[in-house]
């Protein structure tokens, strides 16, 4: 699941050091978006989307209503 992305490392960094006090398969990657780099930080592994999308109600309150969704990894360098 992507559950956040952002132009700025800083930004992205600073929401997985959050997130990695409850959950360890927290992961910050880089992509693309409108020719820039766009950081993206990941939550969990899952075996195929469906099983991605079905834990979107198991994230961390606060960001359960952040916009997360699934996202193909293989678009992600890491």
């Amino acid at each position: 699941l992507q559950i956040y992305g952002s132009y700025y490392m800083k930004d992205v960094k600073q929401m997985r050091k959050d997130l990695m006090k409850t959950n360890k398969n927290v992961f910050l990657g880089c992509a693309k978006f409108n020719d820039r780099d766009w950081f993206v930080l990941t939550y969990g592994t899952y075996n195929s989307p469906a099983e991605a999308r079905s834990s979107l109600t198991q994230l961390p309150g606060k960001y359960q209503n952040k916009d997360a969704f699934v996202r193909n990894t293989q678009e992600i360098q890491w």
